[in-house]
């Protein structure tokens, strides 16, 4: 096995929130990684939502 790991993840997203008499469309994107060394996780992430 290896003595570290590092994960890599993105995803993008669409999200419609609910407004006075209409639907507010939002969308972003997000990425993140870290590292398991051991009994140890570290984790950075980033969202951006516009709309």
């Amino acid at each position: 096995t290896p003595k570290y790991v590092v994960p890599l993840r993105a995803g993008v997203f669409y999200d419609p929130a609910p407004a006075e008499g209409k639907v507010d469309n939002f969308y972003g994107f997000s990425f993140g990684s870290g590292i398991t060394f051991k009994r140890f996780a570290f984790d950075v992430a980033y969202q951006y939502r516009f709309g």
